[in-house]
């Protein structure tokens, strides 16, 4: 009986777990549906000249390829965007940069698909996320790309202030697609906005995505070796890695490791 009542407990846990982290990412927006940067489906639904790409409607081009103002809203809010960790960036975020190549829009970096950049065009540059109100945060994810391998550098501003509130120096190696790079730590705040400057050293800037650790969505330990997940599905108790609990076990019993051992 013991049993049944810890997998019943484990099964609702998880439920719970689901409910309060998600995963993946849904799109939504702060344009009307069918107007440019608003939200569409594969099978259409944008106004009149334009087409649905990347589940967002833009214009064409003559060369048939979408595109969109440096700029955009995005759309994820869970404990994790595009399987990088954090928390994804709040819906209504409008995303600027100091340049890009071709189609490779700031906006890029936080619409939730990792396979999407933002690319400044040279071998520094900087991006900014104006959020729609002020977020609590701990550090930031990003995953970016280099062609060849870069040692690169990351400065994070806040508010239109110049001071730093965090920075780090990254390796970026060519030839992978998406380098999930570790966690940079801020100084813990809440911030109107903040401001990714990079030194890319031999590379172009690219960054794939962007997404906020916050205390309520952590990435494992701030710094090297992060894990980026939010999990209970081996664990009956005990923290889920996100700031929520995975159960609480019986009278009698104690959590050890994400057992209830009596």
């Amino acid at each position: 009986m013991k049993t049944a009542i810890h997998r019943g407990r484990f099964v609702a846990a998880a439920a719970m777990m689901l409910a309060a982290c998600g995963s993946g990412s849904s799109i939504s927006s702060s344009k009307p549906i069918g107007s440019a940067g608003g939200p569409c489906t594969s099978g259409g639904g944008c106004d009149p000249g334009l087409v649905c790409q990347s589940q967002v409607c833009t214009s064409q081009s003559d060369s048939g390829t979408g595109s969109l103002p440096d700029s955009g809203s995005v759309q994820s809010t869970n404990c994790s965007t595009s399987d990088l960790g954090g928390l994804g960036i709040p819906s209504g975020t409008v995303a600027s940069a100091s340049g890009n190549s071709a189609q490779s829009l700031a906006s890029n970096a936080i619409d939730g698909v990792l396979t999407t950049p933002w690319n400044s065009g040279t071998y520094s540059g900087w991006l900014r996320l104006d959020f729609p109100a002020p977020v609590a945060m701990t550090g930031i994810r990003i995953a970016a790309a280099a062609t060849p391998t870069a040692s690169e550098t990351y400065t994070i501003t806040a508010d239109g202030s110049s001071t730093p509130i965090g920075s780090a120096t990254r390796q970026v190696t060519s030839g992978v697609l998406v380098v999930k790079l570790d966690a940079i730590p801020v100084t813990p705040g809440t911030y109107s906005s903040i401001t990714v400057t990079v030194k890319g050293g031999l590379s172009w800037v690219q960054i794939q995505e962007i997404s906020l650790v916050t205390s309520d969505c952590p990435v494992g330990s701030v710094g090297p070796g992060d894990a980026g997940n939010c999990d209970c599905s081996t664990r009956m108790c005990g923290d889920d890695g996100c700031g929520h609990s995975c159960g609480t076990c019986d009278p009698g019993e104690t959590c050890v490791a994400g057992d209830c051992l009596s």
